[in-house]
């Protein structure tokens, strides 16, 4: 599957983690975002299913989370890169 196969919603808490991040990463989810609806992806964007969830990479030290329902992934979690693994696992 591609991106362009799903619909992207994001959810009120992604969006309430998104307003908790420094102006600068929040600008960066914004740009991933939009990367997300284009036809080709930039591989910096890593675009790819873990554990089961969605994953797209906003930096170096950032990334969001979504789950997969139908054909929709509601994006619920953007966080620093070491918190990822306790996010999959609850």
């Amino acid at each position: 599957m591609n991106n362009l196969e799903f619909q992207h919603v994001q959810d009120d808490n992604f969006r309430n983690l998104v307003e908790a991040l420094p102006r600068n990463v929040q600008s960066k989810v914004s740009k991933q975002f939009e990367y997300l609806m284009t036809v080709v992806l930039p591989p910096s964007l890593r675009f790819k299913k873990v554990a089961g969830r969605w994953s797209i990479r906003i930096d170096r030290n950032y990334r969001a989370l979504g789950k997969e329902i139908n054909s929709t992934i509601s994006w619920y979690w953007v966080g620093h890169k070491n918190e990822v693994d306790k996010i999959l696992k609850s």
